[in-house]
């Protein structure tokens, strides 16, 4: 056990370039949305983004991964048709997963939605409750045991992905960068794999570029994401904030040395020794913010006495 463990600490001094490097590539798809690069080599941002992006490649691959066994890690259908399946099931459940965690059902507005959202999970719930003690037989049994589950899945992560604009992007980037995998590991299976390495390397570089130019500004900041904030920034901290009309700028990035604000639709770059005194704002969202209309329904709460 100790020697797996030294093995994969091995790994450790390899892997942080790269994911620092992912990092990189990652921010610099976000900044290009606002005209800006940051060119900082040393910069934690990096590496916080890096880890976001590789533990969300990481859990797609391994659940793609261990739906092949032996058998079918082949690029032939007649073969891999049904871990093919199980893919697109394991990939629907894991996205589902993420989106709970993320985004609160009160995003459904209506009554209505709520309610069939609900009907949905406990539809899921019944299935795989019968499915549990069941074995597969045949090609018609293996049908009838994952494809009501993709079903369900799939109109679960639709009625997500039609009302949060992270959802969208994040099941159509999962489905994606796994069915990329699947055609990897089956070439993998039938050891023709080498050909595709370097395919392989530009995909995962624009992958992470796309990530991080659509996604990475909506994820919350409380997992690594890129979602902005707002301060006040006022030169008398003393006096808290005695000017009547503080200055509140939304932090759209923010390395050691520099803000990165929008403000009536303008970026600007603002350095840090130039602001004398600045305080967070409180986030509280009001029961019904979906998350595209973060920025119009967002309030805020003073917190500097507290």
């Amino acid at each position: 056990m100790n020697e797996k463990i030294k093995d994969y600490l091995g790994f450790v001094p390899y892997a942080v370039p790269v994911v620092y490097f992912l990092g990189f590539i990652l921010i610099s798809g976000y900044l290009s949305n606002f005209n800006y690069s940051d060119y900082n080599i040393l910069n934690l941002t990096y590496l916080k983004a890096g880890i976001l992006f590789t533990t969300l490649i990481v859990i797609i691959f391994a659940t793609t991964r261990f739906s092949f066994n032996k058998e079918t890690m082949t690029d032939d259908l007649t073969k891999s048709w049904k871990a093919i399946l199980l893919v697109f099931h394991n990939i629907l459940l894991v996205t589902y997963i993420i989106l709970t965690y993320l985004i609160d059902f009160e995003v459904f507005h209506s009554k209505l939605l709520r309610t069939i959202f609900f009907v949905f999970i406990g539809l899921l719930l019944i299935f795989y409750f019968w499915t549990g003690n069941k074995t597969v037989k045949s090609n018609k049994g293996f049908l009838l045991l994952i494809i009501p589950g993709i079903i369900i899945l799939s109109l679960i992560n639709l009625l997500y992905a039609f009302n949060v604009k992270l959802a969208f992007y994040l099941l159509a980037f999962n489905l994606a960068t796994s069915m990329f995998i699947t055609i990897s590991l089956g070439l993998f299976g039938d050891d023709n794999y080498y050909s595709k390495i370097v395919t392989d390397f530009i995909f995962l570089i624009v992958a992470c570029f796309i990530f991080g130019s659509s996604i990475y500004g909506i994820i919350p900041f409380k997992i690594g994401g890129g979602e902005s904030y707002k301060i006040i920034v006022n030169n008398n901290c003393l006096n808290k904030l005695s000017d009547t009309n503080p200055d509140t700028l939304d932090v759209i990035y923010e390395n050691d040395r520099h803000f990165v604000i929008v403000k009536n639709d303008k970026t600007f770059v603002i350095d840090k020794n130039e602001i004398k005194c600045f305080y967070l704002l409180n986030k509280k969202l009001p029961p019904t913010t979906n998350i595209r209309h973060l920025a119009d329904s967002t309030k805020y709460e003073d917190i500097s006495n507290k």
